[in-house]
């Protein structure tokens, strides 16, 4: 539908993308609003990279690792789909 093939492709997909690849199925054509279909979007839900491992990694190496950590971890998305009935 996207031209994604897994969740996890979805989920490193930012805000941005997500709308352009939207866009781009739309202006070629591969969906059509038909009658009655229910107009609908992706609504953002959380980002980030959800370390659970940053206290532990100040604790013993400091702030600063943990920010190197934190900055090198890809962000995740999540989206739920919201439809207008």
């Amino acid at each position: 539908m996207l031209g994604v093939e897994t969740e996890d492709q979805l989920k490193a997909l930012d805000p941005d993308t997500l709308e352009a690849l939207m866009n781009v199925r739309v202006d070629r054509g591969h969906w059509k609003l038909q009658r009655k279909t229910a107009l609908f979007l992706f609504l953002k839900t959380s980002e980030g990279g959800y370390p659970s491992w940053k206290d532990e990694v100040i604790a013993e190496k400091g702030e600063a690792a943990a920010e190197l950590i934190l900055a090198a971890t890809p962000k995740r998305y999540s989206y739920k789909v919201d439809v207008a009935l």
